[in-house]
């Protein structure tokens, strides 16, 4: 308990920090528009991007082309596979590393964006972050200001409170547990668009971007990293999983992920062999999609690679841990892309929905318990099944 005040208190002078700082060196006021400009600010994960399409798409009829000029200032992670979509007029890339860590690329880049003069500046984000978000849609100073009146779960009660005063227009929200695609067209019913299907859309993949190396391989992929440790299924299962499927199949493993995730790409790779092959960090979003849409099969933990595999058909395998279940995942039924929905193993527990603040008896730091209690058995049934129906 001690511990979580401590990080709360921290948090907070952070946040504190933050906005004397965006005052002092942004800007404060609305600014004078130079046009009927839009603004849209996605700075969340590639998960979160992918779930989002089908809005994005609603976005753009409420603000046709013939009539408004849109921009969307996104996470650069994937701001370029955005890119490949084509659905926007400007692209501002934001790294959410720097802006969180680097002040000085942080008033250089909320500056720069304040001074395009947006009319309109549209937040769709159910789970607002007050450093990445909320101050960010404070500093461009927009005549018109409309987010979400989501939740705090990834911010804190009093700061949402003073964040919620910076909108124009918050829109509401249902009670209870949604998933996030359905978030996310009720954000676009709020805007007036009704009818967004809350699914995953199939997207385009850009063929020139797959690695000759994997062109002429039949293959599965993995993903063995988590953007959390804690929700990372153990390493030695994911090597007996992969070791299983190229008995079963004759399939090459590719070990995939972000930079973060090499060192443990490595060691999968040093379990399973010479014939599999480590991608991690190596491959920019836009060439990863590729490799997924010739995968055979992905297998992963709870990460964005999953909506992608999803979106550009390819059959997943998830293994889930419990903080946000059924938000990002399980899809509902018959909403993946063309019915392709990721395939969900979870070890069901009181507990879930914790917004992963384990308080498990059995949590002594690492894996979370409701992660590390799925058996490799349980996981291999479902792949089985995964790899007769497609296959």
């Amino acid at each position: 308990m001690v511990g979580r005040w401590g990080k709360t208190l921290v948090l907070s002078i952070y946040n504190l920090v933050v906005l004397l700082g965006d005052l002092l060196f942004v800007g404060f006021g609305k600014v004078k528009p130079n046009s009927n400009d839009v603004l849209i600010v996605k700075t969340d994960g590639i998960g979160d991007y992918i779930l989002w399409l089908e809005s994005a798409k609603a976005l753009r009829a409420v603000y046709p082309p013939s009539k408004y000029h849109v921009t969307l200032l996104g996470n650069s992670i994937w701001l370029d596979l955005a890119k490949e979509h084509g659905m926007f007029d400007r692209y501002i890339p934001m790294d959410i590393k720097r802006l969180t860590y680097s002040f000085s690329y942080r008033y250089a880049k909320l500056k720069e964006v304040r001074r395009q003069k947006y009319e309109t500046v549209i937040h769709p984000v159910y789970s607002r972050y007050y450093h990445r978000g909320d101050t960010i849609v404070r500093a461009i100073g927009a005549r018109n200001v409309i987010g979400s009146v989501g939740d705090s779960s990834n911010i804190l009660p009093w700061f949402k409170w003073v964040s919620d005063r910076w909108y124009t227009q918050l829109i509401p929200v249902s009670a209870g547990l949604k998933t996030e695609l359905e978030r996310n067209a009720e954000f676009m019913e709020g805007l007036g668009y009704r009818g967004v299907p809350a699914r995953v859309p199939p997207i385009p993949v850009n063929a020139d971007a797959m690695p000759p190396a994997l062109s002429r391989l039949t293959f599965f992929a993995l993903f063995p990293g988590a953007g959390r440790p804690e929700k990372q299924w153990p390493l030695e299962r994911f090597a007996e999983i992969a070791r299983r499927v190229q008995v079963r199949t004759g399939w090459k493993a590719v070990i995939c992920g972000g930079k973060a995730d090499a060192p443990l790409g490595d060691a999968l790779r040093g379990m399973l062999g010479a014939d599999a092959q480590n991608w991690s960090g190596r491959t920019s979003l836009v060439e990863l999609a590729a490799i997924l849409s010739r995968a055979a099969l992905v297998i992963a933990n709870d990460t964005g690679a999953v909506h992608v595999a999803s979106a550009v058909g390819a059959p997943a395998v998830c293994i889930l841990a419990g903080g946000h279940y059924g938000r990002f995942l399980p899809y509902p039924p018959g909403h993946g892309a063309g019915g392709n929905a990721p395939r969900v193993i979870a070890a069901k527990m009181p507990c879930f929905n914790c917004n992963w603040q384990c308080t498990h008896p059995a949590y002594q730091g690492g894996a979370i318990p409701c992660i590390t209690q799925i058996p490799v058995e349980v996981v291999w049934i479902e792949i089985e099944k995964v790899i007769s129906e497609h296959h």
